[in-house]
Parts: C-alpha cells; structure tokens; sequence
C-alpha cells in the first residue's frame, strides 16, 4: 500500500509540531520546532500566493483541537499552533494583509478556550500574543479594504475588553488582556483614517479606566507621573523595523497596582497619538463609561474624575490641548438649571483644575471659556445662595488667570466681565425675567468673579507661554521638560520658573525694564542657542508631528486703567453688598495690579511718571469716591451728581485676528445719562467709609504724581463741602458720624501723601487731624455690609487744616520731579477749584491742559491764569469757542497740537492693522455730526462773519484730513 503525499506547505506544518515531546513538556516551555518553523516561514513568504494556504492549514488545525474540550494533547498542539501562527505573521508582515484575517481566527479560539470550564491563562497569552503581533505588524489602509479583517478584529478586541474587566480572582487573565491591548493602541490600526476609531476605543477606554478604580488617586498620579518621565509612546515606525514581544503567563498573581501600572501606560500611549478630533471620541467614550460604570457612581469621586481630566490633558500634545480643555466646557456649559448633582459639581472641579493646574493649555479660546461659564453662572442665580455650583463656577472662572497665552489676556477677561456686569445691570439678556432681587445678586456674584480674577492674576505667573517646535537636537528621540529661564537666568532643572525671581511686568508703555534689555510689547528673551537651533529641522513624534515645546514669551500686560476705570460706576451702586465686594476688588487692584508707570528720569531728576492712562483713572476714581463720601449731604449739587449710578461707561475694543500680537488702543471713557430722573444716590455706610479709607490711603503709597494730582483737589472739595454742610445745615443725629468719616477719609489720604514722599509737614497735619478725629468712627477689619460705625458721638468734629497742605506738597522736590512740574505750575494744579463734573470734563477735553516743553517729558501748564490756589466754592470750569483743532478732531483727523503729551506718535502696523477698517466707517458717518455741532455752537454766540471765517476753516480742515 503506498503513502499519501503531502502537499510541501502542509509537510512544512507537521514538522513544526515536536511529536515526541508534545505531551510531556510542560506548555509554558512548549515550542514549536525551530528549525522546520524557519523552513515554513521560509517557504512561504518566499510564495506570497501560498500564503492563505499555509493560514488556512493553521487554522484548520487550530479548530479541530480547539473542539477538543480537553486533554493534554489538544491543549499543547492549540498551543503550538498559535506559535506557529505568530511566527508566520512576524516573518511575513510585508504580506500579512492576505492572512491577517485568519490569524486572528486562530487567536480568537486560543481567547475563548476553557480547560474544565476554566479559564486557561496560558493559552490565553499564546493568542494575546498573536493578536498583539498582528495589530502591530499590519498596516491601516490594507485593513480599510478588507471587511472581513476589520469586523474579525473588533472581535478579538471585544474578548480582550471584556477579559480586562474580569473579577479580582482572574487577575493573571486581566493583566494578558491589558498587555495584548498594549499593542492595539500602539497600532496604525486604531488611528488611521481608514479604520473606525470610535469603535475601537469604545472598547479599549472601559477596560483601561476598570484596572484604574481600585487604587488611591496619589498612587494613580505617581504611576502616570513615572509612565510621563518615561516617555516611550509606541514602536511604530517602518514595517520591517516594528517589533512585537511575547506575552508571557505571569508567575505570580498579579497585583491591582500592576494592572493599575499597565493600563496607565496604554492610556498615556492612547490620548500622546491620538489627532483632535480622536481626542474628541475618546473624551466621549470615558464620559459614557462613567456614566454607565455602576450607574454614574465614580461621578461622586470627583478626585478620581479630577485625576482623569487633568492627567488627558497632560498626556496630551501640546497643540491639541486646548480642544481636549474644550470638551470638558461642553460638558459644563450641557448643566441646566436644576440642582445640582454629583456629575455637575464634579464637571466643574475637573474644569477648574484643569483651568489652575500646572500643565500649559496653549491655544485655548479664553474669550469663550469665560462667555459659556458667565452663562452658566448667571442662568443658575435663580436657585439663590444655597446652589453648591456657585463657588465652583467662581473658581473655574478665576482660573482663567492662573496661565497668560497672549499679553492682553487678563485685560480681555475683565473687560468681558465688566460688559457682563454692565448687561446684568441694564437688565438686559437673560436677567430681563429675574426680580431686583436676583439681579442684585447675579451682580454681587460677577463683581465676585472680578475680584477672584484679580487675585488669581497676582498669585499666578505672569509669563507669556506660547508652543514652539522642538528641534531634534534638543529632543533626542524623547520630549523632555524644557528648563524654565528666568529673567535673571536663573534655571529649574525640572522645568518650572524659580519662585524667589518673577521679573517685573511690562510697564504701560509696553516695556520690560530689569532684565538687562529693553523689549518692545510682544517680544520675548531671545538667546544665541535658540537661534542657532531654530535653523535646524523640528523633531517628529511617532505620528509625524511636530513635536511642540512650552516657552516663554514675556510677560503679560498689566490690567490697564482705561480698562479697569470702566467699572468705578459699581462704587456707588445702590446694592450694598455687590457695591462692597467691588470696593475689595478695587483696593485688590489699586495695591497689586495698578501700574503706576515711574521710572527714573535719566536726567538725574529722579523718578518721574510715564503713565498715559493712570490719570483719567485716578480723576474717575476720585470723583466717584467723592460723591459716595458726600452722598449724606442733600444740596441740589451732590443730587445732581448722583446720576453716576446710572453710568455705565462704554469700552470699544478692537481685536486683531492673531491674539498673540495685538496692542490695545485706548478708547475715551464716555458718561451715558438716562432720560428718565436719576434715582437717589445710596447714602454710604459705616462699610463704603471704610473701604474708602483703605483704597485713597493705598493709592498714595504707590507714589504716583498723577494719584497725587487728581487727589489733593479732591481732598480739598470734600473739606470744604463738609465744612459748608456743617455751617449750613447740621444734623447732629444723621450727619456727624459721617462728617467725622469723611474727614477722616482726608487724613489718611493726607498722611499716605505725606509719607510716600516724605514730606514732613503734611504728616505733622495729618498726625493732628487723627489725633483730634479721635477715637475713629469707621469700623475695623473684617468690613462686612452690615459693619456699623465704631462710635455714634454727636460732638462737632474740629475742622481740618485744609488751606496749610498746597504749599509743602508743592516745595516737595521729589512730587516736583516725578511730576515735571515747577513749583508754581504745581502748587496751581493741586489748588485748582474742583468738583466731579470740571474734574471729567478736563479729563475727557480734546485740548490737554499741560503740553510737553521739555525732550525728556518735563510738563508746564499752558494756561496759568486760568488756575490759582483756592479754598473756596468751586467755580463752574469755563467754556472756551471751538477752535480749528476742534473741527479736525471731529471730522476724524488729528488736531495739530505738536508737542501734547496725548498725542501719540506714529502707530505701528500691529496696533492699527486690526482697527482701520472697523473704525473708519463709523468714522465717516459721524464727522458730520459731530462738525455740524461744533458749527451750532460756534453760531449762538457769532456774527455773520465769524461763520463764514468758520465755514471757510472748515472746508480747509476736510481737506486736511481727506
């Protein structure tokens, strides 16, 4: 009887099975026999048409012992079988797009393989290790042509899900599924565009986070803190230089932390290669597994939650960062306006730790976080004081200025929210349904989130940070943290600034002085090594990104006053609570974040003043203290002045497309009155005299000239009208307590002047007021609304040497040279006559009443007659005729007024790129407007031939400025 032959394919497949060691080799060491496996692989993939052949013999044997439920012959040729399998796809990967599919059949029966209804741990790390072979060698387009091999492989994927969500008795089972998962998000499989990305990780995402639930959030930060230094993402790479390692049955039972350790490290690898919009998915799929994980439980872990938010976003690359931050505000903005649960307070912890966390969120839209956060904030008002949500909502919001991605952030969020107050309080929007209590509340809240800004902005860095590309030189195949440079060199080796050394800010003019260099607005700290290494080509990741380092641009602007000065109206609003948070807000301002803008004038004068827009602040500011101090007194005057609680100043802001590279133009502070009768203005309480009392007093210690200019004619007015109030119409039961105060708002204003800048003799008056205001009225600290004034004595307070402070304060050569004025012209200007209403129509005049004689800024007054020391009632201010300037100014030209200290030089291409073309048509159509005007004015009071000299001068300006 003569033999059967084989086929040479199926002859190659039996010698790889070592026959006479089969049964007794214990499986963990049974091996296919080396030498015939290299003659099959050998064979065939020099025969790429054989190749399904050779995969269908495999697999035909696979299944008849799989069918077999035991015995120890099946089990160990199943087992070599599967060797076989991964030996065949290892050695012809560059064909393996002809049997991937049936390789994986072959993975799934050694998957699925129970010895006694048991499961099989070694036969499950043979067919772990065969599909993690495959999903590593093959590539993502040949799997997007092939149906088969894609619904084939979200099979095996799906056992290895479920395997890794098994109990703690099957952890050996786990701890294989999660390293042949290791393998699945290391493949092009899951991020080519060829594949279904939702699919796969719909599946990978559960059982990832399941091996991360049982261990203390410290430890899961320390495991994914070890896998960021560790910096290894993934082999991929060409196809023959791919590599996949066998999975092995572990020895001993494994531990929750080493599944914890293996599935951090897949996560890590997930969300570094992952694109924006997989980011996106990915987010998703982890938001509908806590969701479903024992109906939305792990919710209530909001450390736990944290630690998934804030560790994504790290992982991150950096350019995608901002849209992984995106989502988690979707999430938070998706809340309604119920109560609140345990997902919606954990939303918002994750988004503000996020928000204040360490990692870098380059790129994210600031303007929109804080809009969708505002909405939030204020459509939940209605629940009142008691909605847990609120503090959260407020700290996410201040997180806002914990990192600065461009140089006008902070001035962008405060000035969105004071347009949100302002909305709030013309009862416009959604709280156009809400009563005046609830308006008044949503008030207090945003003036609230103002402040928290404010304090964030001084605890947090002012550095500008910004994503460049890192250069192969520097990265070495793995990005590393990039040591932090201070301004004065100094370096971390970790990365991170060195907190003894935080370089100045950059003063109003947009300079950064300190540094041993003098930078423009804008322009960073730039070395010879950066330069040199800019020229080389970028460093790549696994994907073929750029990969993106944080640096240091600068620092960030300061809150500019003309920003700042758009919400004084809140420090006579008729809510006391909302009109106290603001006036902490205020002196939280005024003592850290006002840039007072001295330096020294180079001349040997000393210090001198260069702010442009501290002056109109300090006149507002002191005009609006003045009527809160002064609102007890019921003269017609002080009534008229109370229209300022219906001011709501307008702040036109144009922004250039690059946030990056933008300049602030300055826009004139306008006073908008209402038609309708102003309401009374709120008489200042025991709490308004006290925050006074602090925010006059600080504002003297950050010797300024300008704060000393717009103050000391104030500090006169409100003497002098107390004085008058006294004489004329005193209230012993209403009105001493509040005379006291405001002269005791004067002393100490007085005696911070005095002692700034050292002049002895204001400090001895000031020293003398307080001794006779003695024992003080005004409450101490903590000043809370319902503060009560310290003493009710009705005695007459003693008068205040008013008319004694002008000449010491004008002999101060050092209020001499920081302000570049001569005695005379100073002494004029701190005993000008003065009310709120002259005090705003200065400050807002087209024509300035000081111009520049001087090359190095030294200021005179072009009109001393007009000034003169005075003690008595203040003079309404003259109404001077229009002249040609004026009629240039309202045609939209520039009034030649060569040498003003206003008049700004030649703009820059970056500060007027983004403004030409939103404001020359408002321009044009209102010149007319604004010319016919001048025209009505100059005509009341003319003959017929001053209007034709004016018609004439008007044709010539609209020729100037065409």
């Amino acid at each position: 009887m003569g033999l059967i032959s084989l086929s040479n394919h199926l002859a190659l497949l039996r010698d790889c099975y070592p026959v006479k060691t089969l049964t007794t080799t214990p499986i963990d060491d049974l091996k296919p026999d080396g030498n015939a496996l290299s003659k099959l692989c050998f064979y065939s993939a020099g025969r790429p048409k054989k190749l399904p052949k050779v995969a269908a013999a495999v697999l035909e044997r696979a299944e008849r012992e799989a069918r077999t439920s035991s015995g120890i012959k099946a089990r160990a040729g199943l087992a070599v079988t599967v060797d076989i399998a991964r030996g065949l796809v290892s050695e012809c990967r560059s064909e393996l797009h002809c049997f991937a599919e049936l390789a994986l059949q072959v993975a799934e029966l050694a998957l699925g393989r129970r010895e006694l209804g048991q499961r099989d741990p070694a036969l499950e790390a043979r067919g772990a290790s065969l599909f993690h072979a495959v999903s590593v060698l093959t590539s993502g387009p040949s799997v997007g042509l092939d149906q088969g091999l894609v619904k084939q492989y979200l099979r095996c994927l799906s056992i290895l899900s479920s395997m890794a969500q098994l109990g703690k008795d099957n952890n050996a089972s786990r701890l294989i599924a999660l390293s042949a998962l290791d393998g699945a998000v290391t493949s092009e499989l899951l991020y080519s565009a060829a594949t279904d990305y939702g699919t796969q990780i719909r599946l990978i995402v559960p059982a990832l986070f399941y091996n991360c639930v049982g261990l203390p959030v410290p430890e899961l930060r320390l495991k994914f803190d070890i896998a960021e230094a560790d910096g290894q993402t993934s082999n991929l790479g060409a196809v023959p230089t791919r590599k996949s390692a066998p999975i092995l049955t572990p020895l001993a039972p494994p531990t929750p932390s080493d599944l914890a350790t293996k599935a951090i490290q897949s996560l890590r690898t997930t969300v570094r290669l992952s694109q924006a919009v997989q980011l996106s998915e990915k987010l998703t799929a982890t938001g509908e597994w806590l969701d479903k994980y024992e109906k939305g439980a792990l919710w209530a872990n909001e450390d736990l939650v944290q630690w998934i938010g804030s560790s994504g976003v790290a992982a991150t690359a950096v350019q995608y960062r901002a849209g992984v931050v995106s989502w988690w505000v979707d999430q938070v903005s998706e809340i309604d306006a119920s109560a609140a649960g345990a997902k919606s307070l954990t939303l918002v912890a994750v988004l503000s730790s996020i928000l204040r966390g360490p990692t870098s969120l380059v790129g994210l839209g600031i303007g929109t976080v804080l809009a969708q956060l505002s909405a939030l904030l204020v459509r939940r008002i209605p629940l009142g004081d008691s909605d847990p949500l609120r503090p959260r909502l407020l700290e996410a919001i201040s997180g806002l200025a914990s990192h600065v991605y461009y140089f006008d952030q902070l001035n962008d969020v405060v000035a969105d929210l004071i347009e949100t107050i302002r909305a709030v309080r013309s009862g416009s929007g959604p709280v156009a349904s809400f009563s005046e209590e609830e308006r008044n509340r949503t008030l207090q809240v945003l003036v609230s989130a103002l402040r928290g800004v404010i304090i964030e902005a001084k605890e947090g860095s002012a550095a500008v940070e910004t994503a460049v590309p890192m250069n192969k030189a520097s990265s070495k195949g793995t990005v590393k943290a990039v040591p932090h440079v201070n301004g004065n060199g100094n370096v971390n080796g970790d990365g991170s600034p060195d907190p003894s050394h935080r370089p100045p800010l950059p003063e109003s003019d947009g300079t950064v002085r300190g540094n041993g260099v003098l930078l423009g607005s804008g322009q960073g700290i730039r070395g010879k090594k950066e330069s040199s290494d800019s020229r080389e080509s970028a460093a790549l990741d696994a994907m073929g990104r750029p990969v993106m380092r944080i640096e240091e641009a600068g620092r960030r602007n300061r809150i500019s006053p003309d920003v700042f000065q758009a919400s004084l109206f809140l420090l006579t609003d008729a809510n006391p609570e909302a009109r106290l948070e603001y006036q902490q807000a205020l002196l939280l301002y005024v003592t850290d974040e006002l840039d007072v803008a001295i330096t020294d004038g180079g001349d040997g004068a000393g210090p001198r003043d260069t702010g442009k827009d501290s002056s109109k602040f300090f006149d507002e500011l002191h005009a609006t203290a003045y009527e809160l101090a002064t609102s007890f007194i019921s003269a017609p005057a002080a009534t008229s002045a109370s229209v300022t609680l219906l001011r709501t100043p307008p702040r036109e802001r144009t922004k250039s497309t690059s946030r990056q590279s933008r300049s602030r133009k300055s826009s004139a502070t306008s006073v908008r009155r209402s038609s309708s009768p102003p309401p009374p203005a709120p008489v200042a309480s025991a709490a308004d005299y006290a925050s006074l009392h602090q925010i006059l007093a600080v504002l003297q210690t950050r010797r300024s000239s300008l704060a000393v200019l717009a103050a000391v004619p104030m500090l006169l007015a409100l003497e002098r009208d107390v004085n008058e109030h006294v004489e004329a119409n005193f209230s012993p039961e209403g009105s001493a307590v509040r005379v006291q105060a405001c002269r005791e708002l004067v002393a100490a204003a007085l005696g911070a002047i005095g002692s700034a800048w050292s002049i002895s003799e204001i400090e001895r008056i000031a020293q003398n007021a307080v001794s006779n205001l003695s024992p003080s009225v005004l409450p101490s600290p903590p000043i809370v609304p319902s503060s009560s004034f310290a003493a009710e004595s009705c005695k007459l307070p003693p008068p205040f040497e008013a008319g004694a402070i002008v000449e010491p304060l004008a002999a101060s050569h050092k209020l001499q040279a920081a302000s570049g004025l001569d005695r005379m012209t100073l002494a004029g200007s701190l005993g000008v006559p003065w009310s709120p209403d002259s005090c705003r129509a200065r400050s807002q005049a087209p024509v300035q009443l000081y111009t520049s004689s001087l090359a190095n800024g030294a200021r005179s007054f072009t009109n001393l007659s007009a000034f003169r020391v005075s003690s008595g009632t203040s003079r309404a201010p003259s109404i001077r005729t229009p002249s040609l300037a004026d009629l240039q100014t309202s045609l939209g030209g520039r009034p030649n007024t060569a040498g003003s200290v206003h008049t700004s030089g030649t703009p820059s291409i970056a500060s007027t790129i983004g403004t030409v073309a939103t404001t020359e048509t408002t321009r044009r159509r209102t010149a007319r407007v604004n010319a016919g005007n001048v025209l009505a004015s100059l005509g009341s009071g003319g003959s017929r031939t001053s209007g034709s000299r004016l018609t004439s001068k008007l044709t010539t300006a609209r020729f100037v400025t065409a």
